[in-house]
């Protein structure tokens, strides 16, 4: 029976958004990325890259390239924690759905 490939990228989401919030929190230094909250995680339909999601804070150009900084670092830790073949690039966004209200209204 083949798996459901849509179920199969659920579960990846899950795992990376569960396994890099843990890697902010317990692994890196950088005093830049404390307090990050990950929104949510996209993978490409090919799986070979992985969007994670950032609620904004309030220096948040300095929030997000720390974050950017470290993805190479947060890639290799989670190549020890995969079974996977391939590993899935890692890039850090604002999450602009937490920066705009319905109706185009600024919520920070």
């Amino acid at each position: 029976m083949k798996k459901d490939p849509a179920i199969r990228k659920l579960k990846l989401e899950t795992f990376i958004l569960k396994e890099v919030s843990e890697i902010i929190l317990s692994e890196i230094k950088d005093p830049r990325v404390e307090g990050t909250i990950i929104s949510r995680v996209k993978i490409s339909d090919n799986m070979n890259k992985a969007t994670v999601y950032i609620v904004p804070q309030k220096d948040v150009e300095r929030h997000i390239a720390g974050l950017r900084s470290a993805a190479g670092f947060v890639r290799a830790i989670l190549k020890k924690r995969m079974s996977m073949r391939i590993i899935p690039s890692i890039f850090f966004e604002i999450d602009d759905e937490y920066t705009k209200g319905e109706e185009g209204d600024e919520k920070l």
